[in-house]
């Protein structure tokens, strides 16, 4: 047994000494690793929250005009305050509101319609809903026909409305000619963008606000501005969104910030 040897006190030392350096440069490792990972899921979200918000915007922008007045819009939508133009781009801060006509019908004629007829009689065309809870005489007042005539419900029973098509007019102007029964009608909507501060989750949003009495709805997280500028008016938009990450950069130590632009144009300039 005493011929044998073993490690020495400084021998066993130095090894622990390098283990111990070999172990902070792995933990080093791993932890820029995470750190990596982090910007990484960062900025990937921060991508998609971005495209979701610049889709949206787009297709909308895309639509808009779609079987709609293209005069007097103060008269025919006078639920959105000072709707002067569509697409309608405000500022101080940026707002966009766009109007179009629902992508399919909502209701048709269950009989035929006279020329100078006051009052349809309509059947939904939207499963599980009412011609009652489809138009209204508030914001669901603007309809179509045949994506031609344009009306205003100034009264609903039932499946019968009462129109106006001329509410420029004292009194409820009729049709300008007769439609057969099942004339597809539409209604035309108002959808506005705008940048928002979520108090309660301490960020900004992108919201959409379909201006039928529910507000402003989240509809990207994170966005913190939008810039719009008329290239054409009426016919092409470039649509910018500022992104910024939901947390710090861990690598940085500073938030990070994402830009995404797209030229938009409107499919029914004209």
């Amino acid at each position: 047994m005493r011929g044998q040897q073993g490690f020495s006190l400084i021998s066993i030392l130095a090894a622990l000494a390098v283990a111990s350096i070999l172990a902070a440069s792995a933990m080093r490792m791993l932890s820029t690793q995470t750190e990596v990972h982090i910007r990484q899921d960062l900025a990937m979200s921060m991508e998609q929250n971005l495209r979701v918000g610049l889709d949206q915007i787009g297709d909308a922008l895309r639509a808009a005009g779609a079987a709609t007045p293209k005069t007097a819009l103060v008269t025919w939508i006078p639920w959105v305050a000072g709707f002067t133009a569509n697409p309608l781009v405000r500022t101080g801060p940026t707002r966009i509101d766009v109007a179009a006509c629902t992508d399919l019908p909502v209701v048709s004629l269950a009989a035929a319609a006279a020329a100078n007829a006051t009052t349809l009689s309509l059947a939904s065309e939207v499963a599980g809903q009412t011609v009652a809870e489809l138009l209204d005489t508030a914001s669901r007042r603007l309809i179509t026909l045949n994506d031609t005539e344009f009306a205003h419900v100034v009264a609903v029973a039932g499946t019968s409305v009462t129109i106006d098509s001329n509410p420029n007019l004292a009194g409820n102007q009729g049709l300008s000619r007769p439609y057969p029964t099942g004339t597809t009608i539409c209604r035309v909507d108002v959808t506005s963008f705008e940048i928002r501060y979520n108090l309660s989750l301490g960020r900004y949003e992108l919201t959409r606000d379909r201006n039928q009495g529910v507000g402003p709805e989240p509809l990207a997280d994170s966005i913190v501005a939008m810039d719009v500028t008329t290239v054409v008016a009426g016919e092409e938009y470039a649509v910018r969104l500022t992104g910024r990450s939901e947390r710090a950069d861990p690598l940085s130590g500073v938030d990070l910030e994402r830009t995404l632009e797209s030229s938009i144009r409107v499919r029914n300039a004209g």
